[in-house]
Formats: structure tokens, sequence, C-alpha cells
């Protein structure tokens, strides 16, 4: 019955599922950007199924809102498991045209011949106008497959490209069916010239005597993919292959298994072509996990090595962090071998979650620099899921990366020097390996000292006696519960001073009840009130927002949407607030709320300010204060109760 589920309701299911507390059908609507009748009569569809198939109920609550109760752990637990594994992400659910849309993709993939604009109206029952509408979303999404709609006079459609690019778009299709056992319906026999579950005990075999690495999707897919791949050569439709492209396939060790494959598999398919092996080998190349332990030829990949010293020297030089660690440089040439593959034939990942990792992979932004300069140096475009994968890279040791930045710490205490032996002791008893070195000072040496070498000042004084540049953090000399959570808080880099977070609003950047269309109507405006509200910000840092959008949309879920510059510019940081009159969509999810950020090479951490807001806009329920509050004062209230109740 899972498939029963709209967007809408699950969206309103994930909702559920990860609250705190009681939401309201208001604040639902406001996030998913409906009327507050709708959320109600989703939510009762949302119910019927979970106490059908899922194990668990929505209870209603007047005055509270809705919660989920769930009545059987176990029921519940499947429930989840085929809910998760159908919508990882709901940056891919689809909308209510898709079942229309998917049909179309699949007959153009499957036919043989031009079909007809009639053809489809009548198989449909749809309008010419609606066919249209459907249309331009079919050729957006084969777009991704790198092929195209072709649209001949007298003929009809027809659906033109490499055929590589025909057999991965037709896996995919097929398995966006609830039941894969129609999949012979679809395609007619004689398809299946042997039994998956064999195909795949023997690929399995070959990869563990290999010592190679899938993902349970990847696998299945490959399965898919050998079993397309035999229909599409019965049909007389051949992978085209240059010389070059097999040079150097035979001696890489995924070739010995496609080519040990198709040799055990010899009598069942007859003979095989050897660029049909060579397009094998290229897609588990291109899906295989080249984990931690597994040995990894610095020489014999000396290429993908080269790429990643060079890779991650850049990203070092543009966010002033120790990118280049031999851990990371190793595991990032792994990661490259792949990705290369993939964005060479265009075999792109797309299992994997976007919209999750937007919103809470903190270092989603590095993988968005990594692939400008991948795509710059390639010559060749990345798509989104490939950024979104990429970025898991860079989360593995995103935390390493910061524990290994350390503070210079001056202490200023109100007993004066005296007393700082006792405080330093019990600093670095708790956070000695977050301290590079600690010097001392009074209050009133502090204006004729060079504070420049020094990242913050630790003090028992209250911090508006201090005129300084660097950050100030008041705890108590000894140190309570509260101060060790401060020091916590500063030491892994996860919390900005109070007062500099809140310092990158300005009342002249407040918009409420804005206008618009589309998100070009609202980053045109914003662009145009941060030019004339600060000189400091030109168009060069118009232009690297733009840019940062065309990489990947900032939409963040939540009916937020996150506008930052590509890059931290040599600038102040802001943050500009639009809250629009009504929801729009920005790309394709939902929005009300717009939060710009001028991303600034001062901040404590690259993209700092940017990842507290995705922390900020995480939370629903601060997102439905923040779009109905009624001026910038009211914004600040919740902007100040976030920041200084802020925790790890």
């Amino acid at each position: 019955m899972i498939h029963q589920l709209g967007k809408r309701e699950i969206l309103i299911l994930k909702h559920l599922i990860n609250a705190q507390r009681p939401l309201s059908s208001e604040l639902l609507a406001v996030i998913l950007g409906t009327s507050p009748k709708t959320v109600r009569n989703s939510m009762s569809v949302v119910n019927d199924i979970l106490k059908i198939a899922g194990g668990a109920k929505i209870l209603s609550k007047t005055g509270s809102g809705y919660t989920l109760e769930i009545m059987d752990e176990n029921e519940f637990r499947v429930f989840m498991q085929t809910f998760n594994a159908k919508y990882l992400d709901a940056y891919w659910v689809p909308n209510e045209a898709s079942e229309r849309v998917e049909y179309i993709v699949r007959r153009l993939l499957m036919s043989e011949t031009h079909l007809k604009m009639e053809q489809l109206m009548e198989a449909l029952f749809i309008s010419r106008v609606t066919l249209s509408k459907d249309l331009r979303e079919a050729r957006r999404l084969l777009k991704t497959y790198h092929l195209r709609i072709e649209h001949r006079a007298k003929y009809g459609l027809k659906i033109v490209g490499k055929e590589m690019h025909f057999r991965v778009a037709l896996v995919d299709y097929l398995d966006a069916d609830e039941d894969m056992n129609n999949i012979d319906d679809l395609m007619h026999p004689p398809l299946h010239k042997y039994d998956a579950k064999l195909m795949t005990e023997k690929i399995v075999k070959l990869l563990l005597s290999y010592g190679v690495s899938m993902s349970t999707n990847s696998l299945r897919k490959l399965v898919k993919l050998v079993t397309v791949s035999e229909f599409r050569r019965s049909k007389g439709h051949l992978i085209i292959l240059s010389d070059e492209d097999t040079l150097n396939l035979p001696s890489k060790v995924e070739y010995e298994i496609a080519k040990a494959f198709y040799q055990d598999m010899w009598d069942e398919i007859g003979h095989i072509p050897e660029r049909e092996i060579a397009f094998m080998a290229i897609f588990i190349i291109s899906r295989r996990n080249m984990m931690k332990e597994e040995p990894f030829s610095v020489l014999r990949e000396a290429l993908y090595m080269d790429y990643s010293k060079r890779l991650l020297s850049y990203l070092e030089e543009k966010l002033g962090l120790p990118f280049l660690e031999d851990k990371l440089e190793v595991a990032m040439a792994k990661h490259l071998r792949g990705m290369f593959y993939r964005l060479k034939y265009g075999l792109e990942k797309r299992d994997v979650g976007i919209l999750e990792s937007k919103g809470s992979n903190p270092s989603f932004e590095y993988a968005v620099i990594a692939s400008d300069w991948i795509s710059e140096q390639l010559g060749l475009p990345v798509q989104e899921t490939e950024i979104a994968y990429l970025s898991y890279r860079f989360y593995q040791f995103y935390h390493t990366l910061f524990s290994n930045v350390k503070s210079r710490i001056m202490i200023v205490l109100s007993s004066g020097r005296n007393a700082v032996d006792l405080f330093v002791e019990a600093l670095n008893a708790s956070f000695g390996s977050y301290i590079e070195r600690i010097h001392s000072a009074e209050i009133y040496e502090l204006e004729y000292l060079d504070l420049s070498g020094y990242d913050v000042i630790i003090t028992d004084i209250p911090s508006v006696q201090f005129s300084v540049e660097i950050d100030v953090l008041r705890v108590n000399f000894f140190f309570t519960e509260g101060d060790i959570q401060r020091l916590k808080c500063y030491f892994t880099n996860r919390q900005l001073e109070s007062s500099q977070f809140l310092s990158h609003f300005d009342r002249k950047l407040f918009f409420s009840g804005l206008k618009a269309h589309n998100k070009e109507e609202v980053l045109d405006f914003l662009s145009n009130a941060l030019l004339e509200s600060d000189p400091e910000h030109d168009s060069g840092v118009i232009e690297a927002i733009i840019k940062r959008e065309d990489w990947s949309s900032t939409e963040r879920g939540n009916a937020v949407a996150l506008p930052h510059n590509l890059l931290p510019a040599d600038t102040t940081p802001k943050i500009a607030i639009c809250v629009l009159q009504h929801p729009i969509i920005w790309d394709k999810e939902v929005c009300q709320l717009v939060l710009l950020n001028i991303a600034s090479q001062h901040e404590r951490m690259p993209f700092q300010t940017l990842n507290l807001l995705r922390v900020l806009t995480g939370n629903v329920q601060r997102v439905y204060e923040l779009i109905n509050a009624r001026n910038f004062d009211a914004v600040m209230e919740i902007m100040t109760r976030f920041i200084t109740t802020y925790e790890l």
C-alpha cells in the first residue's frame, strides 16, 4: 500500500517521524506550501495506510497537533525499511503527473519506431496541452541520462542518444515499477535467458573472489543491466566504444570479472561481443566501492592520485583548511577513479539523497567547490547527484579536519596573572588537544598588544568591557557545566559567538511579503538590495551566488532556500531575510523563507554561518515562527533564542 502515498503524504510522514513535539496542521501547511484543510485530508490518507500496513497510527490532539504512535514495533520497522528504500530522499518523490511522465518515458524507451503524440494522448486520456507539459518534464528527466526526445513532423516522437544511456535509463525506469516482476510484461520475451537469482549468485561469487565490493543496490542494477543489455542486443542495438575507450580495460580487475561472468554464462547467451564485456566492466568500475582498508596501487592509479592532490591543494588554497593529508589523498583518489568513469561515460549515480545531503551534511559545500574544479579540469558537467555522493567522501573527514585545527588563546582574568596557572591547568585538562598555545595579559594591556596571532580571549570578565577584533568567550573562574558546554562548542568549531552571529543581520535586509513567482525574481530582488545596502558587496559576489545556484539548487526542504556565494568572499558576512507572500517552487521544492548568506573569508571556519542557518532551518517549528514573524525585531528574537541555546 505504500505506493498509494503521494508526495505530500510522504513529506508529512517524514515530518511526523522526525518530530520531537506535536505538529499542527497550520505549521505543516506553511512548510508544505498548502492549506490546513489539505493537510488534514492527507493526514487521513497516511493514517489509513499506517493502520493497515504500518503498525502505527496518527494521534490528533486539539490545540496541540499530530503525533505518531507506534503500535507494533516489528510491523513498523518493516514498513520503514520499505519506505526508506523507496523514498530515500524527498527530492525524488514523484509529483501528481509523475505516473504519466514515467509511462511516456517507458513507451519511448521501448519503442523501435517514432510514436505520434495522438497515440500517447489516447493512451493517457489527456489533452495536447497536458501532454506538452508532461513532455517537458520527460525531456528534463531524460537529459540527466544524456538522452533527448526528437520530434519529426509526420513521424512523431523518438528518444535519441547513445546505446549505453538507453540501457541505464531502461534499468532505472523499469526499476521504478512497484512490482519488478512486471519487467517481462513490459519488454516481452525472450528477455530472460536465465534466472536473475542465478545470475546474481554468479556475480557475487566473482566479486568476492576478486575482492571487489558493490552496494546491494548497485549489484541489483548490474543484474538488471545485463538482462536489459541482452534484450537490446537481441534487437540489434549494440554498444559502441572506441579503441581508446577499451585500450586499458583488459588490464583492470573489473574487466576480468565481466569476462569471467560472460564465459560462465556462455551456453545460456551465446557469443558476446567484446564491447559488451567492456561495457559491463565500465559499469562495475563506475559502481565499485573502494573501501578505506582496500589496497590501492599509487603507481598504477597515478592519474587519480595526481588529480586528488591537485584538487585537495585547490581546496586548501581556497578554504584555508588542511585538506592535503595522506589518508584523504588516497581516499579521494579512490573516489575519483569511479567518478571519472561515471562522468566520461554518462553513468552518473542517482541513488543518492540530495536534499538530505544539503540539509544535514556540513561538508556539502566542499563537494560543490570540488565539482566546479573537476568540471573545469575534465570539460564535463557534474550532476547534482554526483555532488551529493562526493560530499559523503568529505564528510568522512569533516570532523578529523576540524579537530586538527587548534586554537591560540589569550587568558585575561579579573584577579590578574596570579591566578592564571590554576585556570590554564583546568583548561588543559579538558581541552588540551584543541589548544596550540596559551598566553595571558591584563585587560589594560590589550590595546597595546598585537592580537592578530590569537583566535580567542577566554576571560571571567564581562565581554562588554572588551573592544577587540577577535572572539571573547566569558566563563566562570571555576568552570560550571554551562562553561564546559560553551568551551566544548567553541573548540569543536560548532558555534559562533552570539554577538558575532547576530551582527550578520541587518534591518535594511529584512523583507516580508515579497511577491515573486520564481527563484530568479527572488535572487534578482535580493541581489539589488545587497548592492544598495553596502557597496562592499560588488557584482562579483552576486555572480558567485548565481553560479552556486546553477551548480546545485540551494533549496533545503522545510519551505526554505539558503542561497549563498560559491567561494567565501573577502567581505563582511551578511544575511538577508526574505519571507515571500506566497510559497513558490524554488527548483523542485516549495519555498517561502529565503535566507541569503554572504559567506566570508573572515569567518572562523568556511561556511560556518551557512551551517548554522542549515541547523536553524532544520527545525520546522523555527521555520514556521520565522515565516509568521511580524517584523525584524520578532525575527531577531527567534535568532537570539536559537544561537544562545544552540548545543552540540
